[in-house]
């Protein structure tokens, strides 16, 4: 089972006699870590907007199963520009986070 690295939910497909009340198997799942994203935008170019670039995450696990990354695939799938079709806008709720990076633009903007 370890070797394989399977999934409970694998686990439960293959030994369908297992029976696992809902509210045990969800207490059984990690908590979600947060993830952290570069922000891609410049205030200057577009003031009331931040945009991010993210890679999806998508392959093959160990297992064998297809292994989709729940955070870039969400955000893959959302609509990007808000509000759709005239609707009220919806809330994305982001947090930030300073990282302490020492990454900094040259002060001449003419520098490459």
């Amino acid at each position: 089972v370890l070797n394989k690295r399977r999934t409970l939910l694998e686990m439960l497909h293959e030994f369908p006699s297992a029976r696992v009340p809902l509210g045990a198997l969800l207490g059984m799942l990690p908590p979600m870590k947060p993830r952290y994203y570069s922000i891609s935008s410049s205030p200057r170019v577009s003031p009331d907007r931040v945009s991010i670039t993210v890679s999806v995450v998508k392959g093959q696990s160990p297992s064998g199963r297809q292994h989709l990354g729940a955070c870039s695939n969400h955000l893959k799938n959302s609509p990007r520009v808000w509000p759709i079709d005239g609707a009220a806008p919806l809330p994305t709720a982001v947090f930030v986070k300073d990282t302490g990076s020492s990454f900094r633009l040259p002060a001449d903007p003419a520098t490459p």
